[in-house]
């Protein structure tokens, strides 16, 4: 029996070091210009934020003791009227600048904050020399199709670093990028809440991965009419999900409607898939847009099958599906949607 009692209190030592171990020490500090209300840290949970510890201010100056998680993770802080959303982690945080010029402040000290500012800085520079060479073609595409070059690269040479989990969910609208830069990360990365996250985020987006059969789905028409997607068997078809308060949407909707026109002849076609709450909404905004193809609508008690499938969280989002009602691409937009189809059809 006291050998019991012996283990079952080495057990309770044990677990009071392991939780002592994970819980560990950041001090906060510095100077700030103009600011005259205290630093609060908030905490990101599900549901609403909770204000965890309020930092007082005098004149300006600050110094506290914060017991944080031995690994990196979001916080929000408030800062005079500004909210800013940052990693914390055991270190010395260091803030400096002017409550009243938010771009003046400065936040150093501790691994993830300084690797996002080195990251920033070094984009930035990437960014100023080719825009420089390219001139006036230096355009948004551009710039987007570096900093994805600049964030690939990024996370192969900083594999343990929390920030490729910011830098990673810039893509996850590509399935194979995500899946090739997760398998870039460090194993412990991989273990945290954030990689274990990420690794059921790519089990679902592995279901709109080119190659994949798209879901099958009836929906009705603005007639009521019951439209499935196996009677589209043996032509391109471009999946449109949309709804009519949608600015985005409305504003995409001449470039489909123009990519419509041009290979409507070349066993092309689009179906619309509305999420609109309001039929008459959805009807008026068909008519206002002059959409000529056949229009559907997703919505049941609130929720759509499809976005719900996907995890869409954004419209408007496109996918292209072949004949046999593979999916050939998502998320076609303008030029990139003609030329994709010209690639296909030609």
């Amino acid at each position: 029996m006291k050998e019991i009692k012996k283990k079952i209190l080495l057990s309770i030592l044990l677990l009071g070091v392991i939780t002592l171990s994970s819980a560990q020490e950041l001090i906060l500090k510095g100077s700030v210009a103009n600011l005259n209300t205290n630093i609060e840290i908030i905490e990101l949970k599900q549901g609403s934020p909770k204000t965890i510890k309020s930092i007082p201010v005098a004149d300006g100056t600050f110094y506290e003791k914060i017991q944080v998680a031995s690994e990196p993770k979001k916080y929000r802080l408030k800062i005079q009227d500004l909210y800013l959303t940052l990693y914390l982690e055991p270190g010395t945080l260091t803030v400096s600048g002017d409550a009243n010029d938010n771009e003046s402040l400065k936040f150093s000290g501790i691994k993830t904050i300084d690797e996002i500012s080195a990251h920033k800085e070094q984009l930035n520079a990437e960014q100023k020399i080719i825009e420089d060479k390219m001139g006036d073609q230096y355009g948004l595409s551009e710039s987007a199709a570096l900093r994805v070059r600049f964030n690939r690269g990024w996370i192969a040479a900083h594999p343990d670093s929390y920030y490729c989990f910011d830098l990673i969910g810039e893509l996850y609208n590509n399935y194979d990028e995500v899946k090739n830069d997760y398998e870039l990360l460090a194993l412990k990365l991989k273990k945290s809440p954030q990689g274990i996250a990420l690794k059921e985020k790519l089990e679902t987006m592995k279901k709109a991965a080119k190659g994949m059969t798209f879901l099958n789905f009836a929906l009705k028409d603005v007639d009521g009419k019951e439209v499935s997607i196996e009677s589209y068997k043996g032509k391109y078809v471009l999946i449109d999900i949309w709804a009519s308060w949608c600015k985005p949407c409305r504003a995409e909707n001449p470039n489909v409607l123009a990519a419509y026109n041009k290979f409507k002849d070349k066993n092309f076609t689009v179906l619309s898939v509305s999420i609109d709450d309001s039929t008459e909404k959805w009807k008026t905004a068909i008519t206002q847009d002059a959409l000529p193809w056949t229009q559907v609508r997703d919505r049941d008690d609130k929720k759509s099958k499809i976005m719900d499938y996907y995890d869409i969280r954004a419209i408007p989002a496109t996918f292209l599906i072949d004949k046999e009602g593979r999916i050939l691409a998502q998320n076609l937009r303008g030029g990139a949607l003609e030329e994709k189809l010209t690639e296909v059809l030609q």
